[in-house]
């Protein structure tokens, strides 16, 4: 997994944003600098276990001190490839782990009433929220954030079992519990393009908060057999505090505006989109920036501290999240996060989520 940060300030988190926005205002720059990652989601019938989840955080941390006080040439030209699963040819699948549904047809699927009994329901495991509008819907979660999921080891359609799971998985941050209809085979296109099916409940694991609007995967044809979702259910988990800083404090939809005359924003880093929601990235640039300022410090002169910090995922048109942190020399409460999003000169509308603050504690 790439953890390089795009830092786009310059030495001792000095803006460079462009004379038309003020400094605490959305960096478009930066998060234009990011490139769109491919969506993932739990695959189909896969021919191999899931992958084991990859995410190194002190790699991340390692980088994003670097870029906390320098700019960074980040190879932004590389894309991360999904590669399709190659299917077997009309060998059995792994066994279902819920009740077939009669009769055995994708609307039939769609419309069971057992299966939305199950997501309606449905109460979220201690430490996690149902995400707005993500109830019993039709579709699974896709998103470059996706870490891996389970299946085999669920007998029931159990929140708290994933939950359990996702807590174990450095990194993760939302899941997606769902019941998806597969093919009892490895679907050929021409020696077996249709087979009866299974059904399976799955849970998928992210990186990042989890949305309505991930919810993309309704389904696919393998062969002639229809693959289809239902009674998708999204959790995501609030962060954690952390050793040194005070919070987080929720501020949902909303960033940090600072007084411009106050001269407290220290600058913004937006990291790649498959970097995980991990507010200890901003917590160890946030000490390094302090740190720097200090070694670097001019005599009789007060070096510019790192006191505070804002943790969010910004939008862009309402979807490709980037977990975002901006910096500031003094702690700000809740009545500072006034900027519910901005239109950048092209008409695109960015918007945050998910923000947290945090500040030195000492």
């Amino acid at each position: 997994m790439k953890t390089s940060a795009v830092l786009s300030l310059a030495l001792l988190g000095l803006a460079t944003a462009s004379p038309v926005a003020l400094p605490q205002d959305i960096d478009f720059d930066s998060y234009d600098s990011i490139p769109v990652a491919v969506d993932k989601s739990a695959p189909v019938n896969p021919v191999v276990a899931p992958a084991a989840v990859s995410y190194d955080p002190s790699a991340a941390i390692t980088s994003a001190v670097s870029a906390a006080t320098a700019a960074v040439d980040a190879d932004l030209n590389k894309r991360e490839i999904h590669l399709v699963e190659k299917r077997g040819s009309c060998n059995a699948s792994p066994a279902g782990n819920a009740p077939a549904v009669s009769p055995d047809t994708d609307i039939a699927f769609l419309t069971n009433p057992d299966f939305a009994t199950a997501a309606n329901g449905a109460t979220p495991p201690p430490g996690y929220f149902l995400a707005v509008g993500y109830q019993n819907l039709a579709a699974s979660a896709s998103s470059p954030s996706y870490l891996t999921y389970i299946s085999d080891p669920l007998t029931s359609y159990d929140p708290a079992q994933c939950a359990t799971a996702c807590n174990a998985m450095t990194g993760c941050v939302s899941f997606n519990i769902f019941f998806e209809r597969d093919p009892s085979i490895y679907v050929d296109s021409v020696n077996c393009p249709t087979a009866s099916s299974v059904t399976r409940i799955k849970c998928s694991f992210f990186g990042a908060p989890i949305t309505v609007a991930d919810a993309t995967n309704a389904g696919q044809y393998t062969g002639n057999f229809h693959v289809v979702i239902a009674g998708s259910n999204t959790y995501t988990t609030a962060p954690q505090p952390l050793p040194g800083f005070t919070g987080p404090v929720s501020v949902n939809n909303a960033s940090i505006i600072s007084p411009t005359a106050a001269n407290t924003y220290m600058g913004v880093q937006s990291f790649v989109m498959t970097q995980p929601f991990d507010p200890s990235v901003c917590a160890a640039a946030c000490t390094e920036k302090s740190a720097y300022n200090t070694r670097h410090a001019v005599a009789g002169v007060a070096p510019r501290l790192c006191m505070f910090f804002d943790a969010y995922i910004l939008y862009k048109n309402g979807a490709n999240g980037v977990f975002t942190c901006t910096y500031y020399t003094q702690a700000y409460d809740k009545s500072y996060a006034t900027n519910f999003g901005q239109y950048n000169s092209a008409g695109d509308h960015f918007t945050i989520g998910h923000s947290y603050l945090y500040s030195v504690s000492s």
